[in-house]
């Protein structure tokens, strides 16, 4: 059996940028000074805040970290992020998919927001808790 396309690769690229950027843990952009959307939820503790452009696109990227070394990103944007392919609905308007085992969760509240990682409850938990 052969593994199946990497479907990152196939989605929006500033969704793909931010797979990318949660796969390799390591902090891109310029630090930030902004404040954490949480400081912390389902045991994740917010860590720091980058600034990005991708696409043109300015993007505040929030990291969060469990003491076990489990990760989240939150990232906000000023226009809304593209829908990924095989995304399902959610009450609201918001919608989550899963990317090769990575969760992205998207929430227009308060701001448009992206979280990513491979715990889909936390994700969900602090897309929340960020609200």
């Amino acid at each position: 059996i052969r593994p199946g396309p990497d479907r990152a690769g196939q989605q929006p690229a500033v969704v793909a940028a931010l797979i990318q950027a949660y796969r390799h843990d390591q902090p891109v952009g310029d630090p930030a000074a902004a404040a954490p959307p949480a400081r912390q939820a389902d045991g994740f503790i917010w860590t720091q805040a980058r600034r990005i452009i991708v696409g043109g696109q300015p993007i505040i990227v929030h990291q969060y970290r469990r003491a076990d070394g489990a990760r989240i990103l939150l990232a906000r944007a000023q226009a809304e992020f593209p829908r990924v392919a095989g995304a399902r609905n959610l009450p609201g308007g918001e919608w989550l998919a899963d990317v090769d085992g990575i969760g992205v969760y998207c929430t227009a509240r308060p701001g448009p927001t992206l979280v990513l990682g491979n715990d889909s409850e936390a994700v969900a938990a602090l897309a929340h808790a960020s609200q």
